[in-house]
C-alpha cells in the first residue's frame, strides 16, 4: 500500500466516523422492506397475520432506536447519534409505512384493538425519549404530540367504520369534515410554540430550547402524516378531491400565521398573509358540489358559506391580534355575503333583488310636490341646527383646552 493510500483511508474512515450513515440507511433498508412487504403499489391485501408480524417487527426496530439512542446520550454523551436516531424514530412514530391505517382495512375490531396497544406504545416510546433529553412531561408539547398520533391512529379506522356503514362507499362529506378537524392543528401547534413552557428560565424549558429542533420536528411529523394519510384516503376509496377540502387548512394557516409571535420586523408579511389565505380559501369553495351540501337547523350550508364564516373568524381574530381597520372591513364583508346565499348564483340573485328593492324604495324618500320639499327643509333645518351645535361645543372645548395650557407653563415657569 503506498503512503498517499493511507491518508485517503484515514479520512474515509474518519468521514464514516463523523457522519455514520448506516443509520440512516438502516431505516431507509426497514422502509422499503415494509413498502414491499405490505404490497402497497397494489390492490392485493396483506393477510392479517403477516400483517400482525410486520408491525410487531416495526415496533421491535423502533424500542431497539430508542433504546440506542438513551444509551448513547446518557451513557457516551453523543448527543448528536442519539439525536439522529430519535430523528429516525420520530419519522417512524408517524406511521410512515401506513402499516396502522393498513390494518384497519384487514380487519376493523383488529384494527382498532391493535392501534388503541400501539398507541400506548408510541407514548411509552414518546415519554422515554422525553425522559431521556430531560423534557418535560406535565408540558403542553408531550399532550400535543400524543394527540396528534391518537387522530392519525384513528382517522383511517373512522374512515373505514364509515364505509362498512354505507356499503364501502366513503361520504366525500366526511373527508371535508376531516379537514376541518386538521384545520385546527395548524392552531394548536403555534400556541405550543408560543407557550411558556419555551420562555421560563426552568430547567424543563431550558431543555426544551436545546432540543428545539427536535421537539419541533416531533410537533411538526405528525401533522405532515395526517395530511398525506388524508390525501391517500381520497385514492383508497376512490372518492372525488374536491378543492374545497384545503380551504379549512387555509384558515387554519391563516390564525397560525397571525399568532406566532409578535415581532415588529415581519408584522406586515404576517398581516398580509392573514388577509390572502382566506382569500385563498373563498375562492377555492366557490364551486357547489352536492356531496358537501348539508342542512343544519333549517339552514342550509355549503363550502362558501362554511368558508365564510371561517374566514369573517379569522379576520376577527386578525383584528384583535393587528388592530387593524382592514380586518374588520374584511370580516364584516364576509359576514354580510354569508346573509346573502348559499351558492354564489343564490348571492347573485339575492344582492340584485336587494339593489332593486333598495331603487324602488329609495325613489319614494325624493320629494316630488312644493308641500313635499317644504317638509324636507323644516326637516334639514333641525338636523342642521343640531350638528351647529355639536361644533360649537366642540369648539368651546378645544378653545377651553387652548387656554388652560398657556397658564399652566406660567405657573411652572413662575416656579
Amino acid at each position: 500500500m503506498t503512503t498517499e493510500a493511507i491518508p485517503l483511508r484515514r479520512s474515509l474512515i474518519g468521514s464514516v466516523l463523523d457522519h455514520n450513515p448506516f443509520y440512516l440507511l438502516s431505516a431507509l433498508c426497514m422502509l422499503a422492506g415494509c413498502v414491499a412487504l405490505t404490497n402497497s403499489l397494489s390492490y392485493i391485501p396483506l393477510r392479517l397475520p403477516r400483517l400482525l408480524l410486520l408491525i410487531a417487527t416495526l415496533n421491535l426496530y423502533e424500542i431497539m432506536l430508542v433504546g440506542l439512542a438513551i444509551f448513547l446520550i446518557a451513557r457516551r454523551n453523543l448527543l448528536r447519534d442519539g439525536k439522529m436516531l430519535l430523528s429516525i424514530e420520530a419519522v417512524f412514530l408517524v406511521d410512515a409505512a401506513f402499516l396502522n391505517a393498513e390494518i384497519f382495512a384487514a380487519d376493523v375490531k383488529v384494527g382498532l384493538l391493535a392501534n388503541a396497544a400501539l398507541l400506548l406504545l408510541a407514548a411509552g416510546k414518546l415519554a422515554a425519549v422525553f425522559w431521556a433529553l430531560g423534557l418535560p412531561l406535565r408540558g403542553v408539547a408531550f399532550p400535543m404530540i400524543v394527540g396528534q398520533l391518537a387522530m392519525l391512529y384513528a382517522i383511517p379506522g373512522v374512515f373505514r367504520a364509515v364505509s362498512q356503514d354505507h356499503d364501502g362507499v366513503l361520504p366525500p362529506l366526511v373527508v371535508y369534515a376531516a379537514w376541518w378537524a386538521v384545520a385546527m392543528l395548524p392552531i394548536l401547534l403555534s400556541l405550543v410554540l408560543r407557550g411558556r413552557d419555551f420562555d421560563d428560565t426552568t430547567p424543563a424549558a431550558m431543555a426544551l430550547h436545546r432540543h428545539r429542533r427536535l421537539v419541533g420536528l416531533l410537533l411538526v411529523l405528525p401533522i405532515v402524516s395526517i395530511l398525506v394519510h388524508l390525501c391517500t384516503q381520497n385514492w383508497v376509496y376512490n372518492v372525488r378531491w374536491y378543492a374545497a377540502n384545503s380551504t379549512p387548512l387555509l384558515l387554519g394557516l391563516a390564525v397560525a400565521v397571525g399568532m406566532y409571535d409578535r415581532h415588529v420586523t415581519n408584522m406586515t408579511a404576517r398581516m398580509r398573509t392573514q388577509l390572502l389565505l382566506p382569500v385563498l380559501a373563498i375562492i377555492g369553495s366557490l364551486s357547489t358540489p352536492g356531496q358537501l351540501v348539508f342542512d343544519l337547523a333549517g339552514v342550509t350550508f355549503t363550502p362558501l358559506r362554511l368558508t365564510l364564516l371561517g374566514a369573517a373568524a379569522v379576520y376577527a381574530h386578525g383584528l384583535w391580534v393587528h388592530r387593524h381597520a382592514y380586518f374588520a372591513w374584511a370580516g364584516a364583508m364576509c359576514l354580510a355575503v354569508v346573509g346573502l346565499g348559499e351558492t354564489p348564483a343564490a348571492m347573485m340573485r339575492n344582492m340584485h333583488y336587494i339593489v332593486q328593492e333598495a331603487t324602488s324604495h329609495s325613489s319614494r324618500l325624493v320629494p316630488r310636490t312644493r308641500t313635499h320639499w317644504g317638509i324636507t327643509a323644516v326637516g334639514a333645518s333641525f338636523v342642521l341646527f343640531v350638528i351647529g351645535a355639536l361644533v360649537s361645543l366642540l369648539h368651546s372645548r378645544s378653545v377651553a383646552v387652548s387656554q388652560t395650557v398657556p397658564a399652566q407653563q406660567q405657573e411652572d415657569e413662575i416656579i
